[in-house]
């Protein structure tokens, strides 16, 4: 079911994924449902920063000023309500997947024999393969702590 026209992310998304099926570009993942919507992640990120009054531009120029990340750049979406989120890729690959790291309780090493992948444990217990390897994950995870105490301090 594709749901009304997006408002703007909440303190309950926990994660936004690409998908590529006809009128389905993305799904978020909340702590109580998912939503399918007809626009990339990328565009749900900007479209959160600027419901909360800024632009994606701004919030990533400002990550760099404060952390001097550079690529793969977490995005604090809301400075008020700590909604901060991290690119598993570049932002401009299809296959970008945005997590929100308040949400993350756990991330874990799986086998594979073509790639490294990761499972994402959620707060709530929702699981999440990703492939890409834990450590990559974990880092954006600590460039994501970082952000945060920044906007703390």
């Amino acid at each position: 079911m594709i749901s009304p026209p997006f408002a703007g992310i909440s303190p309950l998304t926990m994660a936004i994924l690409p998908k590529n099926r006809f009128n389905v570009s993305s799904t978020i993942l909340e702590i109580h449902q998912t939503i399918e919507q007809n626009k990339l992640p990328i565009q749900l990120i900007r479209e959160g920063c600027l419901y909360h009054y800024s632009t994606y531009e701004g919030r990533k120029a400002a990550t760099y000023y404060h952390t001097g990340f550079k690529r793969k750049v977490p995005i604090v979406i809301s400075v008020s309500h700590q909604i901060i989120a991290f690119p598993t890729h570049a932002t401009t690959d299809i296959n970008c997947n945005w997590i929100f790291y308040h949400h993350v309780e756990s991330i874990q090493s799986e086998s594979d024999r073509n790639q490294p992948t990761s499972m994402i444990t959620f707060r709530n217990g929702i699981q999440l393969n990703i492939n890409l390897p834990a450590p990559f994950l974990k880092e954006q995870m600590t460039r994501c702590l970082a952000c945060f105490y920044s906007i703390k301090k």
